[in-house]
């Protein structure tokens, strides 16, 4: 996984700011997230930022750990 601080873009040409989508995929055709760290797989219905920081916050410590890292550099 890349940790490297990218502007990526969702469906609308929209920037996501957010370093939370270096540890999720957007999959428009279902609307929901999937959690990418170590393999999860969890699918979190939408974008909603504070669930899919929640989710790593709870299940995956060292990588929220990491995104609060890259958040704070932003």
């Amino acid at each position: 996984m890349n940790l490297s601080l990218k502007l990526r873009f969702d469906m609308s040409g929209r920037k996501k700011r957010s370093p939370v989508w270096d540890f999720f995929v957007y999959l428009p055709e279902t609307s929901k997230s999937r959690c990418e760290v170590d393999q999860c797989g969890l699918m979190i219905c939408g974008k909603n930022l504070t669930n899919l920081k929640k989710h790593l916050e709870t299940k995956h410590q060292k990588a929220f750990k990491a995104f609060k890292e890259l958040e704070a550099a932003i």
